[in-house]
């Protein structure tokens, strides 16, 4: 957390106490840097599983499709623990939790997920389709795209809240922060 947002020796009360100490100056270095860090790994993700989707699991030997598996939930815990922690005063904690629930779904899900793959492959396969693997890392790609696009749309709308917190939190007693 960036100095000027809060004295270091005061600890952290929540997220609700925590905007009154706020320097509305670091708001956007707060941001700036969680936001940055979440976009890497946001993308470090979304790549991730479209290469993946290249991979028929349905063809590999165990040691693959465990090792494949286990890619997947590790993609997906770090998608979840980035997304708990975009926020500048965010709870490592409850990320940490919210990441081990995502690789735990993941993981609990593989027979079922796998079902469901090689179901789509063998249909785009009987249509016609030489190189289902492309077209799904292609669906994969566009849709991670997408969710990009959209969580960059949340994210603004979350930085003008938390700047105009700030700003009521910081503004003199009495004035009106219409």
């Amino acid at each position: 957390m960036s100095e000027h947002a809060r004295d270091e020796n005061t600890p952290s009360t929540g997220a609700a106490h925590d905007a009154a100490d706020l320097d509305p100056t670091a708001v956007d270095d707060l941001f700036d840097r969680t936001e940055r860090r979440d976009r890497v790994v946001q993308l470090g993700v979304v790549l991730g599983c479209a290469a993946l989707c290249l991979v028929r699991p349905a063809s590999l030997a165990t040691p693959a499709r465990v090792a494949y598996h286990l890619a997947i939930a590790g993609l997906a815990g770090a998608s979840t623990a980035s997304g708990l922690t975009r926020e500048p005063f965010a709870d490592r904690t409850i990320a940490a939790g919210g990441a081990a629930a995502a690789v735990g779904t993941v993981l609990g899900l593989v027979r079922t997920t796998e079902r469901l793959d090689e179901r789509l492959h063998t249909s785009l396969v009987r249509g016609g389709i030489s190189h289902p693997r492309a077209i799904t890392a292609g669906i994969g790609l566009v849709a991670g795209a997408g969710s990009l696009a959209l969580d960059r749309v949340l994210t603004t709308r979350r930085r003008a809240l938390v700047e105009a917190e700030a700003a009521a939190a910081t503004a003199p007693a009495g004035s009106s922060a219409d």
